[in-house]
């Protein structure tokens, strides 16, 4: 097995790429992974949300890429970000740890002070010192440092981790033409289905989407107005071209002969862009879809009902890997669920939690098979983000199950078996005091075991 990319490629990754990615040695130094270790791609479509994707019963549009990898692997029907705020979600995607433990609890522009530090263990340091070659391709927003700093030997975006929201292949398949023998950790983070400035979606040409020939998620608890559906179809345009562009991803990889070799993770750090989903601890907030696929790991064509969390994608990337697990990881791996000899069983109950997004709202959440419970812990609204100044946003907010602009509850209890877009607060409910209280309680021992700063409050 071969050395992968040279010194010399290496430092065109940047001023010493190899020290900027945190390993303290050189190339020749790096050990080599076991035989027939995988390659890594892991997949995030900023703002996706959970339900939008065909594979979840959007009939909207066609995936055919994510479908056919979906195909290959297992769908996770119930998976949940530990936060619905995307510096916070990718900071747990980088460490496997919760948000109290790993600290970033806000968008790491508006709060600094509480970005990623350089010295936490992440996948991608450690897979870099197991002997993978880790690239970083599109959104970072863990911190305002280069992903280099925190273990990625080349980076494609620039050095500040600003990206551009028109993504092409040509970057990634230059990376997959000039690859070595190494096996490959590869990060690619899509910004299309996020917002532009000004609360809008081109509705991509080649991709477009019809906004007469779509349906409104349920799941998205908006009304069925035509400037909401206009939006819906140009968000709609933006996954289509992203899945276009994988297509050309896994067809490179296919024809290397590595596709049957290699791990694909796909998923979202957030709930979908709209009033009341994105910055929420509702269902539509935290859940998010959860493709994994590997043909010479586990057996596809599997869907998988139980609850999960996104504290368990790093331990699962690792254990793939046969790499060293992040002992400061809150999560598991889920790669003895996806092999069917998992003997431990599945989590009773996922839990999240966002302190600021673009202010401070500081909520924390339980969600059990049946119920969910989310705690706030200031009267801030959640508000309308970047859709604030459009005329039919500040007109949805009058809406009975709309009112973002108003003070949360301080509690909100839901039965998603009976209300499973979460429209009935159940908080005050006599019938349900002795689920709220069970449900307190280990919310509360949650956040003494991860010494969350709202424990007790």
């Amino acid at each position: 097995m071969g050395s992968g990319w040279t010194r010399r490629e290496l430092m065109r990754g940047g001023a010493s790429a190899l020290l900027a990615g945190g390993c303290g040695t050189t190339e020749s130094f790096r050990p080599l992974p076991p035989e027939g270790s995988p390659d890594v791609f892991f997949i995030t479509l900023d703002d996706l949300g959970w339900k939008t994707l065909p594979r979840y019963g959007n009939a909207s549009i066609e995936t055919p890429t994510i479908d056919a990898i979906a195909d290959r692997g297992a769908t996770f029907l119930r998976a949940f970000n530990a936060s619905s705020s995307c510096s916070s979600s990718r900071a747990t995607f980088a460490t496997g740890q919760h948000v109290a433990s790993h600290g970033v609890n806000g968008l790491v522009h508006r709060f600094p002070d509480g970005a990623l530090s350089t010295g936490r263990p992440t996948v991608a340091r450690t897979l870099f010192h197991h002997g993978y070659d880790t690239v970083h391709f599109g959104k970072w927003h863990a911190s305002l440092n280069s992903p280099r700093l925190h273990g990625y030997a080349f980076n494609l975006n620039d050095d500040d981790g600003r990206t551009e929201h028109i993504e092409f292949p040509d970057k990634i398949l230059d990376i997959l033409d000039r690859r070595g023998d190494r096996p490959l950790y590869f990060e690619l983070n899509f910004l299309a289905t996020h917002l532009r400035p000004g609360g809008t979606f081109p509705n991509d040409r080649e991709f477009e989407v019809d906004p007469d020939a779509i349906a409104l998620l349920d799941t998205w608890t908006m009304p069925d107005w035509p400037e909401i559906r206009a939006l819906a179809a140009a968000y709609f345009s933006q996954v289509r071209r992203v899945d276009s562009v994988l297509r050309h991803v896994f067809d490179a990889q296919d024809a290397q002969g590595r596709l049957e070799n290699t791990l694909i993770v796909i998923t979202s750090d957030n709930g979908a862009p709209f009033p009341g989903n994105k910055r929420t601890l509702h269902d539509r907030g935290t859940g998010t879809p959860l493709i994994v696929s590997w043909p010479d790991g586990f057996d596809g064509g599997q869907s998988i009902d139980a609850l999960v969390s996104s504290i368990d994608i790093a331990p699962t990337l690792l254990a793939a890997s046969d790499a060293p697990a992040l002992e400061t990881a809150d999560g598991r791996s889920l790669l003895g669920r996806l092999r069917g000899d998992d003997a431990q069983g599945y989590d009773a109950a996922v839990f999240s939690a966002i302190d600021n997004h673009a202010e401070y709202t500081p909520m924390r959440s339980i969600r059990t098979d049946r119920y969910r419970l989310i705690r706030s812990y200031g009267d801030t609204p959640i508000g309308l983000g970047q859709l604030d100044d459009l005329d039919w946003a500040r007109r949805l907010v009058y809406e009975p199950n709309q009112r973002w602009n108003d003070p949360l509850p301080a509690v909100g209890l839901y039965d998603l078996e009976a209300d499973p877009h979460e429209q009935t607060n159940l908080a005050e409910s006599d019938a349900h005091a002795d689920v709220l209280m069970d449900l307190w309680d280990q919310l509360e021992r949650h956040l003494e075991a991860t010494d969350d700063a709202l424990a007790g409050a």
